[in-house]
């Protein structure tokens, strides 16, 4: 007998509603509904901002990976953090959506693509490689230098919790942590944490 948790049986539910609705859609409707979803996804973690930064956008699009899916939310991200945060404040989390999408997109041929550590690393990787950009040009102390590495773990952290929901065999047993945290973060989207 299969045991599952409160969340499994939530998200089954969940998913299997959305599967009916799709299924009345059509081939190309499932497939239209599936990337519109990812980019509106996007958009609305694109604009979560934590204390001025925006890392949650970089790790859902790590997590949708290369392809088309990953492409729609990457361009979700890029308008979600350029809509909460001006051209200026959103270009630095387009600059690093860009660069998660071209890291799964450049290296899906990789043998280590399908670990599950892989894209959590190039989110840590191209977010700690942009902010290290926005350290050497702008201001050298210690809050700064802590800013930029919590938004770099953040981002990764992000991208772990989101490829749970994603990617069906990683649930096991994580999946209710990640449904709590996707929801926070969708109502975070609501409203702006400054310091």
């Amino acid at each position: 007998m299969d045991r599952k948790s409160g969340g499994d049986r939530l998200l089954d539910r969940g998913l299997s509603l959305w599967d009916g609705v799709l299924e009345r859609m059509g081939q190309r409707g499932k497939r239209g509904a599936e990337l519109a979803a990812r980019l509106l996804g996007g958009w609305l973690l694109g604009r979560v901002t934590i204390f001025g930064t925006a890392p949650l956008g970089p790790g859902f699009t790590g997590a949708c990976g290369g392809g088309l899916e990953g492409a729609c939310a990457a361009a979700g991200a890029m308008l979600g953090a350029v809509s909460r945060l001006g051209l200026s404040g959103g270009m630095r989390y387009a600059a690093v959506d860009l660069l998660v999408y071209a890291a799964a997109v450049l290296l899906r041929s990789l043998p280590v693509r399908n670990r599950a550590w892989f894209m959590p690393l190039m989110c840590l990787i191209m977010s700690a490689a942009v902010g290290g950009v926005y350290f050497y040009y702008g201001p050298r102390d210690w809050t700064a230098r802590f800013l930029y590495g919590a938004e770099a773990l953040l981002t990764a952290g992000s991208c772990v919790l989101y490829s749970v929901l994603l990617l069906p065999g990683r649930r096991g047993d994580r999946t209710l942590p990640a449904l709590t945290v996707l929801g926070m973060s969708l109502a975070l989207s609501l409203w702006d944490l400054q310091p």
